[in-house]
């Protein structure tokens, strides 16, 4: 059984448990990354990964490199590197950081005019890009790959998690739910013992139920089968089940027993710009009044000087 989810964008994320016999064909679509640590998890799981630059980055004092939008590099490895401190001018510091290769752009090649400019898309293509990890940019993935595939050979051929979208619904099926949906994630693929069972008023419906998933009490009747002997009627087994998110997390906790602890995240670095603005308030922090000044002010009994007593006149 696979377990499915749909994008963590949508306004309800929903989960699936879908069978293996699904009919349903799959295309591959694009991941998105958010930072450059999110290509190294990525990077993990998928070698030869390529993605397209989604969002302008200027160069800054920490040596961080120029991205333009639609440029696409190939990342190759994550190696450790001395870069220049971002706090500390003239020094530097040990970073995590992928290597990536420029890659050239489509088409570049189709233009025969001009040789200056194939000469320089050739120095960009062996062009290598350094990435910190602490690097926050936006990245989608370059997919070459428009083949269908079936829920079973994804798991074969590509690893998981992976991102997908129904082309072709399931035709056993008279409403598909994961057709329609703009975009799911093959989270991962679980080896459960099911039952195959059907209600007595509907045989012919049939469902899976994981063994170990459900807690029950059954007991035998002795009442006929709803079908005449040796007449068991055809199947149609709902592949896909809509489950709840708890159900659907406790089954991945369940599957992740043994694996390894994800990577570290990346230390954080402070933006210089953001230390210069925290100067002015250190500054009137020295500005404040000492408390040693605002002893004579307080109001202590002791050192209050005594109350002049009213004259008081007294008459024999």
């Amino acid at each position: 059984m696979t377990l499915i989810s749909s994008m963590k964008n949508q306004k309800t994320q929903k989960y699936f448990l879908v069978s293996d016999i699904y009919g349903g064909r799959f295309r591959r679509q694009p991941r998105e990354f958010n930072s450059v640590y999110e290509l190294y998890v990525a990077l993990l799981q998928t070698q030869g990964l390529r993605v397209s630059v989604a969002r302008n980055s200027m160069e800054t004092e920490g040596g961080l490199p120029v991205l333009s939008v639609g440029e696409q590099l190939e990342v190759v490895c994550c190696k450790s590197l001395k870069l220049p401190h971002q706090s500390n001018i003239g020094k530097e510091e040990s970073v995590e950081a992928l290597l990536c290769r420029r890659l050239p752009e489509p088409g570049y090649m189709d233009d025969d005019d001009d040789d200056d400019d194939d000469d320089e898309c050739l120095e960009l293509e062996n062009q290598e890009v350094i990435l910190p990890l602490y690097m926050q940019s936006h990245f989608v993935e370059v997919l070459s790959d428009n083949k269908k595939y079936r829920l079973k050979d994804l798991g074969k051929t590509f690893s998981l998690p992976l991102d997908v979208k129904v082309v072709n619904r399931d035709t056993e099926l008279q409403n598909d739910p994961l057709l329609g949906l703009p975009g799911l994630r093959i989270e991962r693929v679980l080896l459960e013992p099911t039952i195959l069972a059907s209600f007595l008023h509907s045989p012919e419906h049939c469902f899976e139920i994981p063994a170990k998933w459900i807690s029950m009490h059954v007991s035998f009747t002795t009442d006929p089968l709803p079908w005449p002997n040796n007449h068991t009627p055809d199947c149609l087994v709902e592949s896909v089940t809509e489950v709840a998110n708890t159900f659907f997390y406790e089954l991945c906790k369940k599957d992740n027993t043994y694996a390894p602890p994800p990577p570290r995240p990346p230390k954080s670095y402070n933006n210089p710009s953001s230390q210069q603005v925290d100067k002015p308030q250190k500054h009137q922090a020295q500005k404040s009044i000492p408390l040693e000044k605002f002893v004579d002010l307080t109001l202590d009994v002791k050192r209050r000087p005594p109350a002049v007593l009213p004259s008081v006149s007294m008459n024999v």
